[in-house]
């Protein structure tokens, strides 16, 4: 009778390399662009003040920082342990980046397949001063084939800036 009233118990197997909570991808311009002084100190270190700003808040979201230039290159794996991202951004700068450019498509790209390892819609917070009709266009299409959303905060002014030289 025991045995009858407990009934079978089945068990989720959890698949080795899916894990069911939304990821957080900050996607860092690094371009040359980003050292224009438009905003105050620049465009860059204004952007890791906001970076940081943010984790200080602690989203509770397993993050990962990826920068971007010609290329993207993953700087932070998924973590929860902010301070690892902070110690990292403090010394990204476009010397860092092999190639120069703004290539935001790679570094969607990139952000897909960090998110992808997770079963739950990842978030994008693209950080960038170079907005063309083109970049909305990948962004719309990143966003309407992928599982992400995408959440941008623009690091320019209208008036725009000079831009200088490496």
């Amino acid at each position: 009778a025991i045995i009858g009233a407990s009934g079978p118990t089945w068990r989720k197997i959890e698949e080795p390399e899916k894990i069911l909570e939304t990821p957080l991808v900050i996607l860092l311009d690094l371009s040359q662009s980003m050292m224009a002084q438009d905003i105050q100190p620049t465009r860059l270190e204004r952007a890791k003040f906001k970076i940081q700003d943010f984790l200080e808040a602690r989203p509770g979201a397993r993050t990962a920082l990826i920068g971007f230039a010609g290329t993207a290159h993953t700087i932070v794996p998924l973590t929860r342990d902010y301070n690892i991202i902070k110690s990292h951004i403090k010394t990204l700068s476009p010397a860092v980046m092999p190639f120069p450019g703004s290539d935001l498509e790679k570094a969607l790209v990139l952000a897909d397949t960090i998110t992808s390892r997770s079963q739950a819609p990842g978030s994008i917070l693209l950080i960038s001063d170079d907005f063309t009709e083109a970049s909305f266009v990948q962004i719309q299409n990143f966003v309407i084939h992928t599982k992400n959303k995408v959440i941008i905060l623009p690091m320019n002014t209208v008036l725009g800036a000079n831009i200088p030289t490496g």
